[in-house]
């Protein structure tokens, strides 16, 4: 399904290609509030134990967030792009044992898309 997506978008003119790529404001600031509270919860409840239905939620987050491509993101909410990152990054860094593990790629993906989001949003080159 993927191949034939891609073979489709590459088969298009790339400005028609670029607008279906695109995700809109409208869906990134409320997924990045989200993974903001999610994530901020997490970190100052320790939820990742306490909590695992809210673990869950912010696993289904990370994914969503996770599957985008940070230059595809249109406009976003340059405040809720750093805090959804800030916050990430503190409960990355806190985060050990048997719960790195489960949330640590999706984490680690999620700031990845949010570091070129950022880094588009100012112009900066991303790493």
């Amino acid at each position: 399904m993927e191949r034939d997506r891609g073979a489709l978008l590459q088969a298009m003119p790339a400005d028609r290609a670029e607008q279906l790529l695109a995700i809109p404001a409208s869906r990134s600031t409320p997924l990045l509030r989200r993974c903001t509270a999610l994530a901020t919860r997490a970190r100052v409840d320790l939820l990742i134990v306490s909590r695992p239905a809210e673990v869950d939620e912010l696993a289904g987050v990370l994914a969503e967030l996770g599957s985008w491509e940070g230059a595809h993101l249109s406009d976003p909410d340059p405040t809720m792009l750093a805090l959804a990152a800030a916050a990430l990054q503190d409960l990355d860094e806190r985060l050990g044992g048997p719960q790195e593990m489960a949330l640590g790629g999706e984490i680690a993906r999620a700031l990845e898309v949010l570091h070129t989001a950022m880094a588009r949003a100012l112009d900066f080159p991303s790493e």
